[in-house]
């Protein structure tokens, strides 16, 4: 349940990271119209960063989802739900 739990959580952290230059952009604004500048910097970061973000999260996701799956696997428990599964179809 724990290894679950750490799936469900790979995508924040490289979000944030890719997010960070974005971050630094908007933090450094001050003074009259910086809300629209923050919010400019922001849109173009997104329009830029979003494919390699959405790559780089999935490609965790997926280690993670597979690593999950082989610990499963080779669990007994795993192991005979598959067969019962199985046996279940083949009835």
């Amino acid at each position: 349940m724990e290894k679950q739990r750490d799936v469900n959580r790979v995508v924040t952290p490289v979000v944030q990271t890719h997010m960070t230059a974005g971050y630094e952009a908007c933090n450094s604004e001050s003074g009259p119209g910086m809300y629209e500048r923050m919010k400019t910097y922001m849109s173009r970061h997104v329009d830029t960063t979003k494919s390699v973000m959405f790559n780089d999260a999935s490609v965790q996701l997926l280690d993670q989802l597979n690593s999950l799956q082989v610990r499963w696997f080779d669990s007994p428990s795993g192991r005979c739900q598959v067969v019962t599964t199985w046996m279940g179809d083949c009835l």
